[in-house]
């Protein structure tokens, strides 16, 4: 053991003194290494990003969004934004999910005593925050309890917001924030990177207290094993009962209706882009390493004689 560190020691001393009798090579050496590394290590780093750790929702590769598309020309294409009790409905009938949360945004007029603003707002339902799975900095989520008749309003705010309008203080929990001229109980601060919805506030959608022309978006967590091809038969079988239950609101019946993971429907087309990336970046680092293989590989061709020698004596004896 000892002689193979003393061996390598040797070697390694012997590996600096040749590469400070040759600083250029050196320099050109380094630099190749470092271009190929560093383009390999920014494109995967934003890869990694952008496509394995998206959001920072539990099981975020299975959350899907819904869509409708009218087949008639000119007709709606995006989201699937039914009636409160259509979305109740969608909820009970789906089979290849294990839960559905509903949201809406909207804008609130924020009065901080000083004057109003307007901020950026959803509502949601009152399952969102256990669905999502992300614990708030500070305080409690939206809750079920939050839905039943009698509660106090409440609402949670975003990290941004809480920085702005309150300085970071952790006294703002429990205070009355007024929005849209109704003080809310402040329950929740969450962390920075939790930016569902885009918006500042969020506020707890009471689905059986809402009006039946109140409408939702849908978000979904599919079941394990399940594709999205199979969740979108039985998202369009579950529509399809709305049509029979609900005729006045699908007067025309000429559409399709699909399942779109979170990711697919965020990053879109520009996931061919980052596999392209990726592709060249791979291609870039493996041309900086066979050109620096070509480099030693001259290199130790200039030196066939002294390395001969050095084979033929052999290592120094130890005494």
């Amino acid at each position: 053991m000892y002689r193979n560190l003393e061996t390598l020691a040797q070697d390694l001393r012997y590996g600096l003194r040749t590469l400070r009798r040759s600083p250029s090579f050196t320099l050109v050496a380094v630099l190749t290494l470092a271009l190929g590394i560093g383009a390999a290590t920014m494109v995967f780093s934003i890869t990694d990003a952008l496509l394995l750790h998206v959001f920072p929702y539990r099981n975020a590769d299975r959350l899907t969004l819904f869509y409708i598309h009218e087949l008639r020309q000119g007709g709606y294409n995006g989201p699937m934004s039914p009636a409160v009790p259509q979305f109740l409905d969608v909820r009970k009938g789906l089979h290849t999910f294990d839960e559905l949360i509903g949201f809406w945004n909207r804008n609130l007029l924020y009065d901080n005593g000083q004057g109003t603003q307007e901020v950026p707002a959803a509502s949601v339902t009152t399952n969102t925050f256990g669905f999502l799975g992300v614990e708030p900095l500070l305080g409690r989520p939206i809750v079920p309890d939050d839905e039943r008749p009698g509660a106090p309003p409440v609402c949670v705010i975003g990290y941004r917001f809480w920085q702005e309008q309150f300085h970071g203080d952790p006294n703002a929990l429990g205070t009355a924030v007024n929005f849209d001229g109704q003080p809310r109980t402040l329950v929740g601060i969450m962390p920075p990177r939790f930016q569902f919805r885009d918006v500042a506030v969020w506020l707890p959608y009471s689905v059986t207290l809402a009006t039946q022309r109140s409408y939702v978006e849908m978000m979904g967590r599919l079941r394990r094993g399940v594709s999205v091809q199979t969740a979108s038969a039985d998202l369009g079988a579950a529509v399809q009962r709305l049509v029979q239950a609900y005729p006045a609101d699908f007067p025309d019946k000429r559409f399709t209706v699909s399942v779109r993971t979170l990711t697919d429907a965020t990053i879109g087309d520009f996931r061919r882009v980052l596999y392209t990336l990726v592709a060249a970046a791979t291609i870039l680092l493996l041309i900086a390493c066979s050109n620096v293989a070509n480099l030693l590989l001259v290199r130790a061709t200039r030196r066939e004689r002294e390395i001969a020698i050095r084979a033929a004596v052999g290592p120094p004896a130890c005494g």
